[in-house]
């Protein structure tokens, strides 16, 4: 169920969804979701109790000495996977929530590069991923996620197709267009008042 929800862009309907069971899996997953909403230290809690998945969380949420890296088996393709989806995921919860500190994102970098040589699916396809980067809009305390796509993109061993890189440059042009526009403006306005 964690799995799935780091795959998802929107959690609030996941969690309706999950509301209408009861069980101590159910809970824990639901605990884990509402905690990215307040929280995210608190995640030192996680689900994935003494696996590669809570050692990923604790690297880059609570700031560990401990490098998961050694602890990922690269041969094994769908947990690599999955620990791209979990860094990708925590990375664009600590931005929409505005923590993501740049330490944060480099600890989560660093994983990803790892991860990214032993994989053939490319995390720029990660839904959340695309919805939340805005290359030039930036709200205080949040990233624009810049530095991961430009990480993936420099540390891709394929070449990437231009249906994967076409949100993230056509958002990239029309944003930096918008800010230009509106800089000129700003500029050039005749009628503001001293």
């Amino acid at each position: 169920m964690i799995h799935y929800l780091h795959t998802l862009v929107m959690t609030k309907a996941y969690i309706s969804l999950l509301a209408k069971y009861t069980c101590h899996a159910v809970n824990k997953v639901v605990h884990y979701i509402t905690t990215w909403n307040s929280k995210p230290k608190a995640l030192s809690l996680s689900p994935f109790s003494d696996t590669i998945y809570l050692h990923i969380s604790k690297y880059i949420l609570l700031k560990s000495d401990e490098e998961p890296l050694k602890l990922i088996n690269l041969n094994d393709k769908m947990v690599v996977d999955l620990c791209l989806n979990q860094c990708i995921f925590t990375i664009c919860q600590l931005s929409l929530i505005g923590q993501a500190l740049d330490e944060n994102i480099i600890r989560s970098i660093n994983i990803v590069k790892h991860l990214i040589k032993a994989t053939t699916k490319l995390p720029l396809t990660h839904p959340q991923l695309i919805n939340d980067f805005h290359p030039v809009r930036i709200v205080d305390g949040s990233s624009n996620l810049t530095l991961l796509v430009t990480a993936i993109v420099q540390n891709s061993c394929s070449k990437i197709s231009d249906s994967i890189k076409y949100p993230y440059t056509n958002r990239l042009f029309f944003e930096l267009k918008y800010a230009k526009n509106k800089k000129y403006r700003l500029e050039h306005c005749s009628g503001l008042e001293q």
